[in-house]
Parts: C-alpha cells; sequence; structure tokens
C-alpha cells in the first residue's frame, strides 16, 4: 500500500528581520518614525501643560503602534496594508444613481 506523504507549509514566508512575531522592523520604521519625530516636537513646545503634552506623544506613538502589530486578515497582511487597499478600492468604485420610474395603475389608459 501507498503511504501519505505529509508536507509542512509555512504560515508566513517573508524575508526580513523579524522583531514582534511578525512585525518586520521596515514597517514598524516606516510607521513610527513621523509619529516619533512630531512627539519630539510637541515635547518641547512651550506653554502647553506637560499632560496634554504627554497624552498626544502616547496617542501618536500608541496608535502607529497598534496598526503594525495588530493583523486583522491574516499573520502576514499588516493592517496598514489591509486599511489603504481598502481605501484604493472605495475610491475607484463608481456610483449610479437613478430615478425610480412611478408606475400608474390607472385602468382608462388600456
Amino acid at each position: 500500500m501507498a503511504e501519505k506523504k505529509e508536507f509542512l507549509i509555512p504560515e508566513n514566508v517573508e524575508k526580513g528581520l523579524s522583531i514582534f512575531g511578525d512585525v518586520k522592523v521596515k514597517e514598524l520604521i516606516k510607521a513610527l518614525a513621523p509619529s516619533a519625530l512630531l512627539s519630539v516636537g510637541i515635547f518641547y513646545m512651550p506653554s502647553v501643560s506637560i499632560l496634554v503634552k504627554a497624552g498626544l506623544i502616547v496617542c501618536l506613538i500608541g496608535v502607529p503602534l497598534y496598526l503594525v502589530y495588530d493583523r486583522p486578515v491574516r499573520k502576514n497582511i499588516p493592517v496598514m496594508y489591509n486599511v489603504k487597499a481598502g481605501l484604493i478600492y472605495a475610491l475607484k468604485q463608481k456610483r449610479f444613481s437613478y430615478k425610480k420610474e412611478r408606475f400608474d395603475n390607472d385602468k382608462t389608459n388600456l
């Protein structure tokens, strides 16, 4: 009798240096670089409460970190790519408008 062969198919075949599981260094730098620069600018702003600064900095760093770390569809598709693809799809869709035709039940026009 012929034996059945078992194959191991990897879930995530990607080149690149991983940091936290599936998060790549390039992804993390692309998402966090603008936020980090903006956070430094906010930190050195005068005449703003330190609590307001801290809240803005936490939001600016936390949101991109969440978007990079969360994988809603598959393990190897990041949220940023998913959002970008959804926006491109929504912008390319054509919308058609139409008016409903009114049908009158007049028996005089037979």
